[in-house]
């Protein structure tokens, strides 16, 4: 009993608001598919069934203790080194622990908030839709920065969502001067249509808006996005490289 009720928990979920739009989009195609070919049509339903997954929006629990810094993304972490900041972010230039973190297209991408204390910053920056994985698209491709001042110490954690090639949209509900609690929701990273607005473009000879950079041969990259989280100046990290992480949940660091 105990299995199966583990079992119902883990197929149980409810669906981010901004993801019906597209299910009903994917089941709409699949059907179309399904009158010209059975086969396509199977494709159709599973690409709706991922379509339901990859905008699932489960309930998650943050640590009770105070000063903790949590992951505002599910995924892996990539790497855990120091860089400094963006500068639209106006945390200075010097250096500070920055942990990457990457993740594909079966994560969930609701983004939730890394530390309890108030939003002093939301910053869109206009960029390129390459491949998020590469050390360069911190600064070259399109990004939405949030920085939140810790209600312990009131020092600054920024947290930076990066765009790529498929997941291109990246939403975020916080205002400036709003407080906030360690693992609370902050928005989503979601699909966009311009790739498809893209591949019609080609069938009509037009000429599509990607880069040529953006055009290059696919690369298991472009099926990622990147999540980039800088710590407080002479915080450490508490996660390493290729660690799994989890979205309001995992300690990043602590503030203490």
């Amino acid at each position: 009993m105990a299995e199966e009720n583990s079992l119902t928990k883990y197929l149980s979920f409810p669906v981010n608001r901004e993801g019906w739009l597209f299910i009903a989009l994917f089941a709409v195609v699949a059907w179309v598919l399904g009158q010209i070919w059975g086969l396509l049509g199977w494709l159709g339903f599973f690409a709706t069934l991922w379509s339901v997954w990859f905008f699932r929006d489960p309930e998650r629990v943050a640590p009770a203790r105070d000063g903790v810094v949590v992951s505002p993304a599910d995924g892996v972490v990539k790497t855990v080194e120091t860089a400094a900041p963006p500068a639209e972010l106006g945390l200075g230039d010097k250096p500070r622990v920055r942990i990457t973190l990457l993740r594909t297209l079966l994560n969930v991408h609701v983004n939730r908030v890394p530390v309890e204390g108030k939003v002093v910053k939301t910053v869109e920056v206009a960029g390129s839709f390459a491949d998020a994985s590469r050390p360069a698209a911190a600064a070259e491709n399109e990004r939405l920065g949030l920085v939140v001042a810790a209600a312990a110490g009131n020092r600054p954690v920024a947290v930076v969502q990066v765009a790529g090639p498929v997941v291109r949209h990246l939403s975020n509900d916080l205002v400036e001067g709003q407080p906030v609690k360690a693992g609370q929701r902050a928005g989503i990273s979601r699909l966009s249509l311009d790739p498809v607005k893209d591949l019609i473009k080609k069938f009509k000879g037009e000429a599509a808006t990607a880069t040529n950079e953006e055009k290059a041969s696919f690369s298991l990259g472009h099926l990622v996005t990147r999540v980039d989280v800088y710590l407080p100046e002479g915080v450490a990290a508490t996660v390493a490289a290729g660690q799994s992480i989890i979205a309001g949940e995992t300690v990043l660091a602590e503030l203490a």
